[in-house]
């Protein structure tokens, strides 16, 4: 990771911020991204440029832990959390409108890419539809592609773009 440069964050963290936000959405965030927020809270990499599914993203910014801030993980949460499945939390943004997630569903959660324009919000599925949990979490599954097992891996990959 020494390789990268971390741009334009936003205001300093504390631990307790990360600690009350890991209380609000009920997860634990791992610690090489703990680590990573503390130093770099709402900063975007430099080179941003990742593949997923073959095709070149570009990594936008992490989002803030500090609630005064605009892009507060909180208020992205609230205003995404529909469209994505139960546990996977955004922590990121790429430059393309995309999200960057961790599915806190598994033991030790990965991240995935969703894609903004295949996400599928619950307002788009008919009452029926929502009375099937299994068939609700598969379709906004659709939209999301393994990207990484940690931030670590995935920051290790980032380049710079050719053009």
């Amino acid at each position: 990771m020494s390789n990268v440069i971390w741009e334009n964050p936003s205001s300093m963290i504390t631990e307790s911020m990360i600690k009350e936000v890991e209380h609000t959405l009920g997860i634990k965030l791992p610690e090489d991204f703990v680590k990573i927020i503390i130093e770099h809270n709402g900063a975007g990499p430099v080179p941003a440029v990742f593949k997923v599914k073959n095709t070149s993203k570009i990594f936008g910014y992490l989002y803030s832990f500090h609630a005064g801030d605009s892009n507060f993980i909180l208020e992205v949460y609230q205003a995404i959390k529909c469209m994505l499945p139960e546990k996977v939390i955004a922590i990121a943004d790429t430059a393309g409108g995309d999200f960057i997630c961790y599915d806190f569903s598994e033991t030790d959660p990965a991240l995935l890419y969703a894609e903004m324009d295949a996400l599928i919000s619950e307002d788009d599925l008919s009452d029926e539809e929502l009375e099937q949990p299994e068939l609700v979490d598969r379709l906004k599954r659709e939209g999301i592609h393994p990207l990484a097992a940690t931030i670590s891996e995935l920051i290790n990959r980032l380049y710079a773009s050719e053009d």
